[in-house]
């Protein structure tokens, strides 16, 4: 493999043929870019006008028309498992085992393996609801 030659062994019309060349290589590049970020705004305006929010690099989209609706009831009325998580956190600080023992005692409705696993899904997701206090440990809000 060649190695590159040292700065110093480089005359000037060398280095201003290498600028040439780059600069050469680079308007065009600079143009496209400019093209995509035009197109990038139209996009991003159909998508606010659709209902969208565009922030950064991130689009959020809300739910498909006709869709369910994102807070489910469950089909027997029964209060779902993070109501009940509240329920029984209300105003306490317990770790994710204590309060999957407290539920089961309660007579939550599962007798899945991953129950313990759940719970702590519902504490993470819901950070409405929930705060955590500290390694393993939760309180509401």
């Amino acid at each position: 493999m060649a190695r590159s030659p040292v700065l110093s062994e480089i005359t000037t019309d060398e280095l201003e043929g290498e600028l040439r060349r780059r600069l050469t290589a680079l308007r065009p590049l600079i143009k496209k870019r400019e093209r995509m970020l035009v197109s990038l705004e139209r996009i991003e305006a159909a998508i606010e006008r659709a209902g969208g929010l565009v922030q950064g690099r991130a689009v959020s989209v809300g739910p498909k028309p006709g869709s369910r609706p994102i807070r489910r009831k469950r089909a027997d009325g029964s209060p779902t498992l993070h109501e009940s998580i509240y329920k029984i956190l209300r105003g306490k600080t317990m770790s994710v085992a204590v309060l999957t023992q407290h539920l089961q005692k309660a007579g939550f409705p599962s007798k899945a393996p991953t129950f313990r696993v759940m719970v702590n899904q519902a504490l993470i997701k819901h950070t409405s609801m929930f705060k955590k206090v500290s390694h393993g440990k939760y309180t509401t809000v």
